[in-house]
């Protein structure tokens, strides 16, 4: 970000100007502020997964003139679906955020490859708030859907961080493809408002989160630390006084500096802003606050999950009895494009009740609990008690109640139309997902019902890991066993592998393909033919266990169809499931 005629510029009026905050914070930013400073730490994977998750949220800042030459690179991150944080230093003016880029995924893959990126532009005309003492700009990115994959790094309630704890940056120095700083990252000094720690970082970071070891955002990063004599002068590596003359690399460095979020946070809320900007704001760093409301539906829930432990979890004899019965009428010798539509009919016809999409009261209760009376998330494995879903799922509703009554609220001057509503009301589902994966995703039938609610295809799944897989197809990567991956997969360009349940989720999607044949498929995005012979393979080397049995059982009694691939795995060679394909 320095250049070598402001830095000796800057040199010149020390004195005067360190005295001030505001100048204070421009003369450590622009003297090659990032410095690399140490040592190695031992980490747990845990610890390194949790990274991996949140730099989805950080990016590489593309400064660009007005006639589209690059200045320069600096690092910033979401803060919710439209808001991005980084410095005063690097976006100073709204002109200047109106000709630059954020650019989304630019690192590198295993194979040492860059990943595929996505760049955006900047709404400075949405929101544009900055500060040059604080060095924190506040800047609107244009809408993108795709964007929703990346997530955001929510602010609420900064923790408090005291001298000696340990702190981690995620960074794009120089420019350079996505790094993380772990090394002898300790906090050595904390004045008000800023945050001194020993971390690696250069120029370009700046703009950069800073984590606490448990990976919440407590500092916003912004320049170098440098050391000093008892007068105020710039000392060197070799301890004399610095000059200009000997280059800012023999310049030592004390520490890093970070702005402590809460000081930013504070100034933000004090500003008057105009509704709709107030609107990007709601809830961006505290809850909204959501109404009260009847919590009956929530008791119903938690009451229908006591009622499942008394229950009998499957009754093998009493479930084969009954797709004995269901499958009376079909042939299996038949050829197999007319096995797929004898079996098409069937699961259509006996599809006699449709379901809303309430995932915490159709689905957590006992639909989706394993035999230990707990959920399992589809993709991760990971296990939850459904009780933490429903809550959640029921906190879920009331912020989006809330968040959906704020906007009526802040727009009343224009007549709000339904189109708009619904717009508004798919981006508060988008943003406050429940934890529940469709596994044939929503925007490939247009969330219609009663795709939507068909509990064959509905599976509990930590926000997460459905924000994470989005709407991008099944996948077998050939090295996925050898290559270091999320908990919930492994997501590249249009290609995703979950970590678990594929045999599960393979079953549910092709009886998609015969409750809603030619609904799906062959699009771009979408599930393509050559994708069929993996969810078959998987079909085969996961059969269904109990908790599929389970679930066919259950749904079976609820909206009065089957899935015929958990009854009759063996069928699955025998059905033409091009047949179901768009």
């Amino acid at each position: 970000m320095s250049t070598s005629d402001s830095f000796i510029e800057l040199l010149s009026a020390t004195e005067q100007r360190y005295a001030q905050r505001a100048t204070r914070r421009r003369q450590h930013a622009n003297l090659a502020p990032k410095r690399i400073l140490a040592d190695n730490d031992l980490l747990s994977t845990r610890f390194l997964k949790q990274a991996l998750t949140v730099s989805r949220a950080v990016v590489r800042i593309l400064i660009r003139t007005k006639d589209g030459k690059l200045r320069g690179y600096g690092t910033g991150f979401l803060i919710s679906p439209r808001l991005l944080l980084t410095n005063n230093h690097v976006l100073g003016n709204a002109e200047a955020a109106g000709y630059s880029q954020a650019e989304f995924n630019y690192e590198l893959g295993e194979n040492n490859q860059p990943e595929a990126s996505l760049r955006v532009t900047f709404d400075p005309a949405s929101l544009f708030l900055t500060d040059e003492a604080l060095d924190y700009t506040l800047v609107a990115v244009s809408a993108e859907a795709t964007m929703a994959v990346y997530g955001w790094l929510p602010l609420h309630n900064p923790p408090d961080i005291k001298v000696g704890q340990w702190v981690n940056i995620i960074q794009h120095p120089s420019g350079e493809p996505k790094q993380l700083a772990l090394r002898d990252n300790q906090v050595i000094d904390a004045p008000q408002p800023f945050l001194h720690y020993r971390t690696d970082t250069s120029p370009g970071s700046s703009g950069s989160p800073v984590f606490t070891d448990q990976w919440e955002v407590v500092a916003l990063h912004h320049s170098g630390v440098p050391l000093r004599d008892d007068q105020g002068r710039y000392l060197a590596t070799d301890g004399s006084v610095w000059t200009p003359d000997m280059g800012e690399h023999r310049i030592a460095w004390k520490a890093n500096e970070g702005v402590l979020l809460k000081h930013i946070i504070a100034h933000i809320q004090q500003q008057t802003l105009p509704p709709e900007q107030q609107a990007l704001l709601a809830g961006v760093f505290s809850p909204v606050s959501a109404p009260v409301t009847d919590d009956s539906d929530l008791q119903s829930d938690l009451a229908a999950l006591t009622d499942s432990v008394d229950r009998d979890y499957y009754d093998a004899e009493t479930d084969q009895a009954a797709a004995a019965s269901y499958y009376a009428t079909i042939q299996t010798d038949a050829d197999p494009e007319q096995l797929f539509q004898q079996l098409s009919d069937l699961v259509r016809a006996t599809h006699r009740k449709t379901f809303a999409y309430k995932p915490s009261t159709h689905v957590y209760p006992w639909v989706d609990l394993h035999p230990d009376r707990k959920l399992r998330s589809i993709y991760s494995g990971e296990t939850v008690e459904a009780e933490t879903f429903i809550r959640e799922d029921f906190r879920i509703d009331q912020l989006r109640a809330a968040r959906l009554r704020e906007f009526l609220l802040l727009e009343t001057s224009t007549p709000i139309g339904r189109e708009q509503l619904a717009l508004e009301w798919e981006r508060l589902e988008a943003e406050l997902p429940y934890n529940c994966e469709h596994v044939v995703p929503q925007s490939w039938f247009q969330k219609k019902e009663p795709m939507r609610g068909d509990l064959h295809h509905l599976f509990a799944c930590e926000s997460r890991c459905n924000s994470f897989r989005g709407n991008i197809p099944y996948f077998d990567f050939a090295d996925y066993e050898e290559v270091v991956r999320d908990d919930c997969g492994k997501l590249e360009s249009n290609q995703f592998e979950p970590a678990h349940g594929k045999g599960t989720v393979a079953r549910a999607t092709l009886y998609f393909l015969l409750r809603y044949p030619r609904v799906v498929g062959d699009a771009t995005r979408e599930l393509q033919r050559e994708r069929l012979p993996t969810l078959l393979a998987w079909h085969t080397a996961f059969p269904p266990d109990e908790y599929e049995f389970h679930r066919n059982a259950v749904i079976s009694g609820m909206q009065g169809n089957r899935n015929p691939l958990i009854d009759h795995p063996e069928w699955a060679e025998k059905v033409d499931f091009t047949q179901g394909m768009g």
